[in-house]
């Protein structure tokens, strides 16, 4: 099988320019990685490498300004919004994030702030029109409104003047100034491998780089799919092949339909594929399937062969059933911090530093002491229990805890419930008994590195402690704790272009793998359904051109159709069980395989 990377090469090297010309760029910095290793597999002799970017990497370089993490986002946005509007960090925390996306939103598909938020601010005054007096709270809630719009000139000019900003303020940038970079880098040669759904301010860009006709892109589309009108999966590649300039010349004229779109699609997915539709009742009976399916596979195929986890969650158990037999993984995506066990443990300390008191319920004092964590921090934790049912106590005194424990244990308790040290000092006694609890060797290689990621975390909220004054208390500290482990995950080591890969959907984009199991094929989980974390109603994003569900769902399915181009098998696993929101619901691609499957297709 030749991947796609690897036929977008070939025909590169074909090309007018050589190959160290050409600037690359990718969806995505490990795609980046594969293109090269098909680099080194396709040459014999040493020559320098072509300049590769990702397209976030890309467009920083074209505008001149970085892009800033999530958390500095939020961080510096409070700074000015307080100054603006004088506001509890708390409080800001209970709506900054989705009115951040919301500007990153508008920010990448270059709609007018002025109209947006003047039109935003008109839809919320509406909603009250029928009140005759306004009450104190009402005229605040309109007054929020109204403010957003020099929120956010304010913001976006102070993150400027840093010069490094969120994605999209960045992206809003590059489409403004690209003639600065054409006028320095117009006469090199770009390629633009692997995308689909473009941005405005992505369109906007590569449109001009291929106006200067020494430039090219190339898709990931079968003609299969192409050719097909309703199909959701050439949804936006269509688009761009009717709408661009670029393409006029090689529109249909009417003579040759099936020529229309020959020049930007492959032909791969109509071989033949053996694809398996296997029904299980839980999520346990999902990685049991894959686990057979694995110990039937020879092992020279597992070097290509893909697990792809529709459900990221199921990462763990998944790495606990890999047969032994396989000695290489890689694993490309990270597990939720949040979800691993060890981060309670931190979170039950923190939230006990927030009350303040001198004295600990027995149930919490007694969930911390049997953790895994607290026993091996406190080997003479059984005492402290014993103790506590014996006195019959429901609220225990610090002190009283310390009198129970060896000379050498007191020092842990201190760490754990002492309120005498301060803020900042109390994130460095969570270190501290982080670092302790990392020297012990009894440790799985997966408490390893969550431990690792939480003293990195610790460190980090640390150095944020200390350069934003308003994180001085702890009512704030423990508020952005929680917004980073929402958005740190737990990285794993591997050989990353050897041996069985493991990877969410997205990490797929742009690879290609002979052997694939998919788990989670469910609805609701692929495609993931509506997301409502937004201040941005539906009508909104209809009159602004702003991405809507259904876009959401092609790009979805763009991926998911994608990665069966060059397959030769697939086993597609799903549960069939209800359960809470779940309603174990096959995925709707999977019925869209079936009616649209060619004849060379088998499907069991």
């Amino acid at each position: 099988m030749e991947t796609f990377l690897s036929e977008t090469i070939r025909t590169l090297a074909k090309g007018a320019y050589p190959l160290l010309d050409y600037t690359l760029i990718l969806p995505s910095k490990r795609a980046g990685g594969f293109l090269n290793q098909v680099l080194i597999a396709q040459t014999e002799k040493t020559y320098f490498a072509p300049t590769i970017y990702s397209i976030e990497d890309f467009i920083s370089q074209v505008s001149g300004v970085e892009i800033m993490n999530t958390t500095q986002v939020l961080l510096e946005g409070y700074k000015v919004y307080n100054e603006l509007t004088p506001t509890s960090f708390s409080d800001y925390l209970l709506w900054a994030e989705p009115l951040l996306n919301d500007f990153n939103e508008i920010d990448r598909n270059l709609v007018s702030p002025e109209s947006f938020f003047g039109y935003l601010s008109q839809i919320k005054a509406l909603e009250r029109w029928e009140l005759k007096e306004a009450t104190p709270l009402i005229k605040d809630y309109l007054k929020f409104w109204e403010g957003l719009l020099p929120f956010y000139n304010a913001f976006s000019q102070h993150l400027l003047n840093q010069g490094a900003a969120y994605q999209g303020l960045v992206y809003r940038r590059a489409s403004e100034d690209l003639s600065h970079y054409l006028n320095a880098n117009g006469d090199k040669p770009h390629a633009f491998i692997g995308f689909n759904a473009l941005n405005p301010a992505e369109e906007l860009l590569i449109q001009e780089m291929l106006a200067q006709g020494n430039s090219r892109i190339f898709w990931d589309l079968d003609e299969f799919f192409a050719q097909d009108q309703n199909h959701s999966v050439s949804q936006f590649i269509r688009g761009y092949y009717e709408r661009w300039p670029y393409y006029k010349a090689q529109l249909f004229d009417g003579k040759n339909q099936s020529a229309k779109y020959s020049g930007i699609t492959s032909n791969h997915y109509e071989k033949p594929k053996n694809f398996y539709f296997v029904e299980s009742d839980s999520d346990q009976g999902q990685i049991q399937a894959m686990s057979a399916v694995l110990n039937d596979m020879p092992l020279e195929k597992i070097n290509k062969t893909a697990v792809v986890l529709a459900d990221e969650s199921l990462l763990i158990p998944v790495l606990y059933t890999i047969p032994e037999s396989i000695n290489s993984i890689n694993i490309t995506m990270g597990y939720p911090l949040k979800a691993y066990p060890g981060v309670w443990f931190v979170e039950s300390l923190l939230q006990w530093q927030k009350t303040g008191n001198k004295r600990i319920h027995h149930n919490h004092l007694h969930k911390i002491l049997t953790h895994p964590f607290g026993q091996l921090l406190l080997p003479s934790w059984q005492n402290i229990s014993r103790w506590i049912q014996k006195n019959h106590q429901l609220f225990i005194d610090i002190d009283d805890i310390i009198g129970q424990v060896c000379a050498s244990e007191r020092a842990v308790i201190e760490l754990m419930f002492s309120h005498k040290t301060g803020e900042q000092n109390m994130i460095k006694n969570l270190m501290s008994l982080l670092d302790g609890l990392s020297e012990h060797k009894s440790l799985s290689a997966v408490d390893r590195i969550g431990i690792q990621k939480l003293l990195d975390l610790l460190q980090q909220l640390y150095g944020l402690a200390r350069s934003y004054g308003f994180l001085a208390h702890i009512g704030a500290i423990t508020a952005l704790f929680d917004h980073l482990l929402s958005s740190e995950s737990l990285d794993f080591e591997g050989d990353a272009y050897r041996g069985l890969q493991i990877m969410g959907v997205l990490e797929t984009r742009v690879l290609d793998f002979e052997h694939i199991i998919m788990l989670s094929v469910n609805e609701g989980v692929i495609p993931q359904g509506k997301s409502s974390a937004s201040f941005i109603t539906y009508d909104m994003k209809k009159e602004f051109g702003l991405p809507l569900h259904t876009d959401k769902d092609a790009i979805y399915g763009y991926h998911f159709f994608r990665l069966l181009q060059r397959a030769q098998s697939v086993s597609f696993i799903y549960k069939n069980s209800q359960k809470g929101l779940s309603v174990g619901e096959p995925s709707r691609f999977l019925r869209l395989l079936e009616l649209t499957a060619p004849e060379t297709h088998h499907i069991v």
